[in-house]
């Protein structure tokens, strides 16, 4: 069974819940460079420098486990206005069974790909992303038959549920939180050490050049970057 799998660009493990059931050689992964998404926001050069750089890493380490990658990047010619879009030109090439998406942190997201995958005819399946410890029916188990909605209730909840800094029912040292403290002024700086530096890659410096080229407006210069763009200099 042929499987399409979009991968968002906040979505870059390689061992991701949708990308652990993949089959290098059969299934086909969609990613997407859009210059719309990049100017949602007044991003700052190095942020967006980071996501796509990350994903060009990504592209070519899955490339090299085999998969097959439909990938549009920024300096294409024939650019696409938005993932579904990007989706839908690669249900077109791919023709598959179905397609598994991880669940994307945004609800106008997962409608818009819905729909796309309804107009082609193309089953959808979600796969919950276990980076978060709380899903969508979850949350709506805990909603339901309340009247008022309390991110402090909610959070205790999930401590408790996790076991999370607890003496038995109990927060550990006697509060659930500190926030009335953590809102006093900081008394002099700490002591941090120096943050480690990622020079930047052949590949990284190629995404530096696309972002000033092509978003000269945006806020900010990708002078200096060296964060880390690969799971192994995040680590």
């Amino acid at each position: 069974m042929k499987t399409l799998i979009p991968l968002l660009g906040d979505q870059m493990d390689p061992a991701s819940a949708v990308l652990r059931a993949a089959v290098p050689g059969r299934d086909v992964i969609v990613m997407a460079e859009v210059p719309a998404e990049i100017r949602r926001h007044p991003n700052h050069k190095q942020r967006v420098a980071l996501f796509l750089s990350a994903m060009r890493h990504l592209r070519d380490a899955l490339r090299a486990r085999g998969f097959t990658v439909d990938y549009h990047q920024v300096t294409d010619p024939d650019d696409v206005p938005d993932l579904p879009a990007a989706l839908a030109q690669a249900i077109q090439r791919h023709r598959p069974d179905r397609i598994r998406l991880l669940r994307p942190g945004r609800f106008d997201e997962i409608a818009a790909l819905e729909s796309t995958a309804h107009e082609a005819g193309v089953p959808l399946e979600h796969v919950e992303d276990d980076h978060f410890f709380c899903t969508p029916d979850d949350f709506r188990a805990w909603a339901d038959g309340r009247k008022v909605f309390v991110m402090e209730h909610f959070y205790r909840f999930m401590r408790r549920r996790e076991g999370v800094l607890l003496d038995g029912d109990a927060p550990a040292g006697g509060r659930w939180n500190f926030d009335r403290e953590n809102r006093k002024s900081l008394d002099g700086p700490p002591a941090f050490p120096p943050p480690r530096s990622f020079p930047p890659d052949a590949l990284t410096r190629e995404v530096l050049a696309d972002v000033e080229r092509l978003f000269p407006d945006l806020p900010g210069t990708t002078d200096g970057f060296d964060w880390p763009v690969t799971p192994r200099n995040a680590a």
